[in-house]
């Protein structure tokens, strides 16, 4: 599912819906659309790298945040000449 979400960001396929004029997408309009589908296994193996991807950009969000509050603590004490 993963594989499809991404391939369909990918394409035109939004822009394609939109000049349809239609305020929904039905079956027929996504099966019509031409989209590469690879096998089932690149699919997966494409989706476990989606997801270890995520998991790191939610590291480095964690760390930056911790970044951020270590940063203002040593801002903070050299306004009040502490350093």
């Amino acid at each position: 599912m993963k594989y499809l979400v991404q391939a369909f960001r990918m394409t035109k396929f939004s822009e394609r819906v939109k000049h349809l004029d239609l305020p929904f997408i039905n079956q027929s309009t996504i099966l019509d659309y031409p989209l590469c589908l690879p096998p089932i296994e690149v699919q997966q193996e494409f989706a476990r790298r989606i997801d270890s991807v995520e998991q790191l950009k939610a590291k480095h969000r964690l760390y930056l945040g911790k970044l951020d509050e270590l940063f203002a603590s040593l801002q903070h004490r050299a306004f009040r000449g502490e350093l």
